[in-house]
């Protein structure tokens, strides 16, 4: 199929800005390119009538959408209105326009079941993108940039991707038919790792060797490191082994950057108990057996957005598409989860898994899982500082 991918605004109309200042042609840009890639990947031909910061008029989009013969044009938009409060995702169509109506209901469930945002459900308009294109025409309003929440998920360039995700999804009808009872649930997971642990036989320990050569029998890579320039390496934020305080957020050095932040970190105590909590010192916790700081994935069940990640310190591009290790609590358990994955779907796995608490661990070139033989792992050897260990 031949798809037409409209990125509403660019150029001189920025189209809505959001209170904290997110321009709605960005937004847009972003999740039509990601949906170009998302469709080609699948066996479509997409074009768009832009792919960088221009104006391009109304008339014009169409026209080119028509000289292009395409067999769908899809525009792309978030929201605005006077009142904050409002809030979720629609989809347009042309009035009377049937094939455009049907595409335009099976892309606007898929959007509802992606994104989790309230159903407004398909409407018809008079819009010149509708009306004057010869193929059928949808336009969809992802969420609203006047919404503060909102505005915070349409910055997030997960979300953007999920957004065009669930636009795939919803051209190739995977998500037409809604089960009786409600939107579909279920959840897949292909090539994860899951570890269940107790408490009680879990801990830390710091080994400062090649991480094939750690000499454990079940072990993964842990928190974060660095080099130390003399061919050792020293850890990052929060670590405590066997109830030793190996390092904290508050006395790391300056130049690393998640020095003095409060940091999400998974706690073990020896009367078994575990938490997650955010602290820049160990020190402050009572009955402490072992600790380790990581990337905040999920908190209390709810996804944390990249901005959050970013204010402990983080850079960001930790979360590239890559193996990584999730460390987490479930029924009073510690649970370990390894899979090849991008930012975009971390939170998804978690949540299917059951893990409404969670950090991303050490990754990259450092990740291997060792269940007495390795289960999986990157290619290099390299040096790590510590792992996580348990018995059975």
């Amino acid at each position: 199929m031949k798809i037409f991918i409209d990125p509403g605004h660019g150029g001189t109309d920025s189209g809505a800005v959001g209170q904290n200042g997110t321009y709605e042609s960005n937004v847009v840009l972003e999740v039509a390119m990601n949906l170009k890639k998302l469709l080609e990947n699948n066996g479509h031909v997409a074009k768009c009538s832009r792919e960088r910061d221009e104006s391009v008029g109304l008339s014009e989009r169409a026209a080119m959408a028509n000289a292009w013969g395409a067999d769908l044009f899809v525009s792309v938009h978030a929201n605005s209105a006077s009142d904050a409060a409002a809030h979720g995702t629609e989809t347009y169509c042309y009035p009377g326009a049937a094939a455009a109506k049907e595409r335009a209901a099976s892309v606007q469930r898929s959007l509802v079941a992606y994104l989790g945002r309230a159903d407004r459900g398909v409407k018809t308009a008079n819009f010149a993108v509708l009306r004057e294109t010869a193929m059928p025409a949808i336009l969809v309003e992802l969420a609203f940039l006047s919404n503060p929440t909102e505005e915070a998920l349409l910055a997030d360039a997960a979300f953007r991707q999920r957004c065009a995700a669930a636009i795939a999804a919803g051209i190739a009808g995977e998500a037409a038919e809604p089960a009786e009872d409600g939107p579909q649930t279920a959840m897949r997971l292909d090539g994860v790792w899951v570890q269940q642990m107790e408490p009680a036989g879990f801990d830390f320990r710091v080994c400062d060797v090649k991480k094939r050569e750690v000499g454990e029998v079940n072990y993964f890579n842990g928190g974060f490191f660095t080099d130390d320039g003399a061919g050792h390496t020293i850890p990052v934020g929060n670590l405590a082994c066997g109830g030793e305080v190996i390092a904290q957020a508050k006395d790391n050095p300056g130049w690393i950057n998640v020095a003095n932040h409060d940091l999400s970190t998974i706690v073990v105590r020896y009367d078994g108990s575990v938490e997650l909590v955010k602290t820049r010192d160990l020190g402050q916790i009572s009955g402490l057996k072992c600790a380790v700081s990581g990337i905040p994935i999920i908190v209390g069940g709810k996804y944390v957005p990249r901005e959050e990640i970013l204010a402990e310190g983080y850079f960001g591009n930790e979360l590239y598409d890559t193996w990584h290790g999730f460390l987490g609590i479930r029924d009073g358990k510690l649970v370990y989860a390894a899979a090849k994955c991008a930012f975009a779907d971390m939170c998804w796995i978690l949540v299917a898994l059951g893990v409404y608490n969670a950090i991303k661990l050490d990754g990259g070139g450092s990740f291997i899982l060792r269940n007495g033989k390795e289960l999986a792992g990157t290619s290099e050897n390299r040096q790590i500082h510590n792992v996580g260990i348990w018995k059975g």
